[in-house]
């Protein structure tokens, strides 16, 4: 069972013969990811209390914060994130002499920590798939809210799967060629044009990185279509309500698609290859240069993540399957007949 000095050592550093507390309250987030409903895991090092084990990340509450604060600090130190979320307390452990606070911290995308000195490797888990050795920390969570932790990532992962039935058909035919006019002298990029591509970058990495360079420009191709081939309004299309699902519940798109960006991109200044992509799909398409694979698609389906067809397959046809995607477009009007039979005329 757990006691006060099992967490009080979690907070301890070991100096010579002596034993320094680092304080008597503590506060920690377990971070789940809103697309994919999965938790992340950091495997704490050498440097640090009960070494080899998996735990969230966390820390001592400092005189000057609340632990609120202390959980937006030490995110950030331990994993780099600094984007859009969402916090809800969970179990507080008490006794006369320590408190530690739980929270649940939601993110909307799974993302790569950049971590400290405090953890070697980090997991994107489902809930139940844990590794081993838990720290008794999680083990502590589980126990007492991990009932309301698997809630809630089940009400992540059904609202996910209803996204696309909920999808608006669009009111006119999709455009294939896709053209807008690019200013000659990019030398000094306007915030517009970089806040748009980032944003953009964002969606096709969200969607389809696990599809690949072929993915991702398939989902390009999709809001060019639906742009009718003006890239100025992509933008707009890519974070319009219900569409795309990196950013439901994201209050501020460009926000988190800077965060993104500076995730994405190493010490060196060097974009991770699917990020990297990402942007250069998204340029061609800036450009009017990005083949249109999809056949005209203005929308699209993973048929594994639904249990029945949505209504909206009726008023559609069929034009690819794409790796996990299925493409569709409006079906063509038909010609009335008395006119058609007036033209034969």
């Amino acid at each position: 069972m757990l006691n006060s000095s099992d967490y009080k050592l979690f907070f301890c550093e070991a100096k010579e013969d002596n034993i320094e507390f680092y304080g008597n309250k503590g506060a920690g987030a377990l971070i789940i990811a809103a697309d994919t409903g999965k938790l992340l895991l950091l495997l704490r090092s050498n440097t640090v209390n009960e070494p080899g084990t998996w735990n969230l990340a966390g820390g001592k509450i400092n005189k000057d914060e609340n632990s609120k604060e202390t959980v937006e600090r030490e995110i950030f130190e331990e994993t780099g994130y600094d984007g859009d979320y969402e916090i809800s307390p969970l179990h507080t452990f008490k006794n006369k002499e320590f408190r530690y606070y739980n929270n649940l911290l939601i993110v909307p995308s799974e993302f790569t920590p950049k971590l400290n000195n405090e953890h070697t490797k980090y997991k994107w888990i489902e809930y139940g798939e844990w590794p081993n050795p838990l720290h008794f920390g999680i083990k502590s969570l589980i126990k007492h809210d991990g009932k309301k932790i698997k809630k809630s990532i089940d009400s992540m992962k059904k609202k996910q799967d209803t996204i696309l039935e909920a999808m608006d058909i669009p009111p006119s035919p999709p455009a294939i060629i896709q053209r807008v006019d690019i200013p000659k002298r990019m030398s000094n990029v306007d915030y517009k044009i970089l806040s748009d591509t980032y944003i953009l970058a964002a969606t096709l990495w969200g969607e389809a990185r696990e599809e690949g360079e072929v993915g991702m420009q398939s989902v390009m191709n999709v809001i060019m279509n639906r742009a009718k081939g003006d890239f100025n309004k992509a933008k707009d299309i890519s974070i319009q309500p219900l569409q795309f699902s990196i950013w439901n519940g994201v209050k501020n798109p460009t926000t988190s698609a800077f965060n993104l960006a500076k995730i994405q991109r190493t010490e060196n200044g060097i974009d991770k290859p699917m990020y990297k992509l990402a942007i250069e799909i998204v340029k061609l398409a800036m450009k009017g240069q990005l083949p249109d694979i999809t056949g005209g698609a203005t929308f699209y389906i993973n048929p594994k993540k639904l249990n029945k067809k949505p209504d909206w397959i009726k008023k559609v046809v069929k034009t690819k399957s794409i790796g996990k995607f299925t493409f569709y477009k409006e079906k063509e009007k038909k010609i009335k007949e008395d006119y058609a039979i007036f033209r034969s005329n």
